[in-house]
């Protein structure tokens, strides 16, 4: 599944380079492209989407996404987490309950219990 956010849903590259705040040398550096390319896209207004795409997650907004949705995904794994270990602690009592179920009985069971806690 890919986090890159939609043509549409991609700022305008003047408002990422402004976001950037970076000199245009210095980004068409990081882009590897030379400075009258750059000035080229400016002046066109827009840029190849694999330009578009690696200045977004440069900027604060590609940022703030990415930090969101590694928020998102930690809380989400918490509560599973959380969920499981629930559900472990179910079973065990369940597995007990057998068990002493079982012990119960007059000659028990062959091959004994079968979870005990330490």
């Amino acid at each position: 599944m890919f986090k890159a956010p939609k043509p549409s849903k991609l700022p305008h590259l003047h408002l990422i380079l402004e976001n950037l705040g970076l000199p245009d040398p210095q980004v068409a550096r990081f882009l590897d492209v030379t400075p009258v390319t750059l000035s080229r896209w400016r002046k066109n207004g827009q840029a190849p989407r694999p330009v578009m795409l690696a200045l977004f997650w440069e900027t604060s907004w590609g940022q703030s996404y990415q930090q969101t949705r590694l928020e998102n995904e930690a809380i989400q794994a918490k509560m599973e987490s959380h969920f499981l270990k629930h559900r472990n602690n179910r079973l065990v009592k369940q597995m007990l309950t057998m068990e002493a179920a079982q012990n119960k009985q007059k000659d028990g069971a062959a091959n004994g219990p079968l979870y005990q806690i330490g």
